[in-house]
């Protein structure tokens, strides 16, 4: 064990065909543990630390040998192929010349409560196999992301209670028209999120942090703006179809981040599981932040004055929360980290977990797309005299992306069908440009410089893999040109 991880789990894991040799592991754990089988397979007295071979199976290559040194005391079974599975501490020491008092899996068994229950909660809100597979800061991510939904539940919470105030619930029971104007606020307010989200949401992935901050930034705006109906009752539809249109945009901005963030987390291909997992861990911060919520309503009453200054507090922790989550969230490559990895660290890059802690601010989304499609590439082509356009033509036409210098910047187009190792690839050959452009030379050789960055991206992609970058994540760019050529 690691943790929560064992070995046969991550072993386990593997091709479809190693499950027999697992269960044949396990059996004979039990089978030389647990039992005595003559002579040959009797428990051994061990001297010293030495380690003492309890048994063999000559059938399947399997030992189990016994290490003791003083109280402690660790069982190892070996394969016949070398693998080694460890078992120490906790067993308990088995007499010598006994075989009988249980094997492995029994002994764990009565290991106590507490691992059984730490087990099950693992099971229940930690991704399978944690820590080894989800990458580093995924459970400082949960903790921050523990506090941030107790808090914004908790507000949700006491907003709704104002709410239904407003229409009328505290002073006996609903009026039709009350219950008319909550439908109707509902219906406009889904009708916003439609519209506003066109306009605004895009680039989730590429400025997923940033977005993150400004949802619950939303949606904390939203649940003052419901707060405020009571005092305003006849303004319970605008208000009330106004708060419903941001916390839409809120949910739309909060659930395409956080579907970026599981996809950085998730390690071997497991996705799903980090996503199912992070389900499970809001119901239980949910009904946390709920039974939160109802406290402060019972103890503010009707009172707007308290309920506003209760979310004040509410959002300044969720917000806080919230930033801090970030933070424990791996950064993924795009050009700007590209560009600042060669720039500043041109020896060994640090880790995605460092980066991403330096990023003390995350970069603000454009309000406006930018990009997305090849007409910038071809008002940059038209711009160069035409020998050069048809030299840029002949040396990019088998590559996947485009880069050049039109009108003294560098202009970058990817292919509509680049794959992330070329996205790497133009971005480094982007970098070498804009050196080249910083510098002042007036002339550049295009086919020079692409040839110089298909040379460093190998020794770039093999730095970034020691440091646990994921080369297949390559963050899309909303405002780079995608065209086909």
């Amino acid at each position: 064990r690691k943790g929560n991880a064992r070995a046969s789990d991550s072993y386990a894991g593997g091709a479809s065909s190693d499950g027999g040799m697992i269960a044949s592991l396990r059996a004979a754990g039990r089978r030389y543990l647990g039992t005595r089988a003559g002579a040959a397979s009797a428990w051994a007295t061990p001297s010293g630390g030495n380690a003492s071979l309890l048994s063999t199976d000559t059938d399947g290559g399997i030992r189990v040998e016994e290490r003791r040194k003083g109280n402690a005391r660790e069982v190892v079974l070996v394969t016949k192929c070398g693998l080694r599975f460890l078992d120490s501490g906790g067993l308990g020491a088995c007499p010598a010349g006994e075989g009988g008092g249980g094997g492995i899996s029994e002994k764990l068994d009565r290991a106590g409560w507490r691992a059984r229950t730490r087990d099950a909660l693992a099971e229940t809100f930690l991704p399978a196999s944690y820590p080894a597979s989800v990458r580093e800061g995924y459970i400082d991510y949960v903790k921050w992301q523990a506090t941030a939904v107790t808090a914004s539940s908790a507000a949700t919470v006491l907003s709704s209670s104002f709410l239904l105030y407003a229409v009328g619930l505290g002073a006996g029971s609903v009026p039709v028209a009350g219950a008319m104007n909550w439908v109707m606020k509902d219906g406009l307010g889904s009708l916003g999120t439609l519209v506003f989200t066109k306009a605004v949401a895009h680039g989730f992935d590429r400025h997923s942090k940033a977005w993150h901050i400004l949802s619950s930034g939303l949606l904390d705006l939203a649940l003052a703006m419901e707060v405020a109906t009571f005092s305003s009752p006849a303004h319970f539809l605008a208000l009330g179809a106004a708060a419903n249109a941001v916390k839409g945009v809120s949910f739309v901005a909060g659930s395409a981040t956080r579907a970026a963030f599981h996809a950085t987390f998730a390690r071997s291909d497991n996705m799903a599981d980090v996503t199912a997992k992070a389900a499970s861990q809001g119901v239980l911060f949910h009904l946390a932040g709920s039974t939160l919520g109802m406290g402060a309503c019972a103890a503010i009453g009707q009172s707007t004055p308290l309920a506003l200054a209760a979310l004040l507090g509410l959002s300044s922790v969720h917000l806080l929360a919230t930033w801090r989550a970030t933070l424990c969230v791996p950064a993924t490559l795009s050009r700007e980290r590209v560009d600042l990895l060669l720039s500043s660290h041109p020896g060994e890059v640090p880790t995605p977990l460092q980066v991403a802690r330096r990023e003390i601010i995350p970069e603000l989304p454009p309000l406006k797309r930018r990009g997305g499609s090849g007409a910038s590439l071809v008002e940059g082509l038209l711009s160069l005299p035409p020998a050069k356009a048809n030299e840029i033509a002949r040396i990019f036409r088998s590559e996947s992306h485009m880069a050049f210098v039109s009108r003294g910047e560098v202009l970058l187009a990817l292919h509509e069908r680049c794959d992330p190792e070329s996205a790497l690839k133009g971005y480094v050959h982007a970098h070498l440009l804009a050196c080249q452009v910083k510098q002042g030379r007036g002339t550049v050789d295009d086919s020079a410089i692409l040839q110089e960055a298909a040379r460093a991206v190998p020794g770039l992609a093999s730095r970034l893999e020691r440091a646990g970058w994921d080369l297949n994540r390559v963050a899309a760019e909303p405002d780079i040109p995608r065209a086909r050529w």
